[in-house]
């Protein structure tokens, strides 16, 4: 199972066991990376001026753990 289809599996996980809908991917820097690789549908990437690519997952903001001890994690915010 590719990285994507991973965190979108999470995403619905999260929704069956808090009964809210998570509107934040927290993720580690090589998880950031591969999905950046990868060919999804469930990611839309949009290029700005910085040079840095602002990457979105099924619409929700993404934002990069510099010490993340996991790949990713959906939150509430």
């Amino acid at each position: 199972m590719k990285l994507s289809e991973q965190v979108k599996q999470a995403f619905f996980d999260y929704i069956d066991q808090n009964y809210k809908v998570p509107n934040y991917l927290l993720i580690s820097p090589d998880a950031y990376k591969t999905l950046l690789q990868e060919s999804s549908n469930f990611i839309t990437t949009t290029p700005m001026d910085t040079g840095i690519v602002d990457m979105k997952f099924l619409g929700c903001e993404i934002g990069v753990a510099q010490d993340a001890e996991f790949s990713f994690e959906w939150t509430k915010k």
